[in-house]
């Protein structure tokens, strides 16, 4: 085979799968916004919790990780909805550069704080 004709075969095996992980994260993503549970803006603060990265995920689907888009430990995030086992978040770094997506809840903690005020208190 001359290298053309490898690199066309390669795209034909990778090609299937790249459009099946699509699929699932649009889907993923059109059941989000129809399951959503919004998060007050009085409780919207989370803490990263466990070891290593916690990644950022294109929509709330283990297949849908971002590879090189993540938070550590003790890093502060603004949560906006959850959807099963995930969480949308916000992160602002410290130039104010923001990254938003989906994380897994079990990598977050309820800080008690949020970016708003409690209007459901009396």
């Amino acid at each position: 085979m001359r290298p053309r004709s490898i690199t066309l075969y390669l795209a034909m095996l990778i090609s299937p799968y790249a459009g099946a992980t699509e699929s699932v994260c649009a889907k993923a993503s059109v059941k989000a916004e129809k399951e959503k549970i919004l998060v007050p803006a009085y409780m919207s603060g989370r803490k990263v919790i466990g070891k290593g990265e916690a990644y950022f995920y294109t929509a709330p689907d283990e297949q849908c990780q971002v590879k090189n888009i993540f938070i550590i430990p003790n890093d502060v995030v603004q949560a906006y909805s959850d959807v099963e086992n995930f969480t949308y978040v916000i992160y602002w770094n410290v130039k104010g550069k923001d990254v938003s997506g989906w994380m897994l809840s079990s990598r977050l903690v309820d800080t008690g704080t949020g970016i708003g005020p409690n209007y459901e208190q009396k």
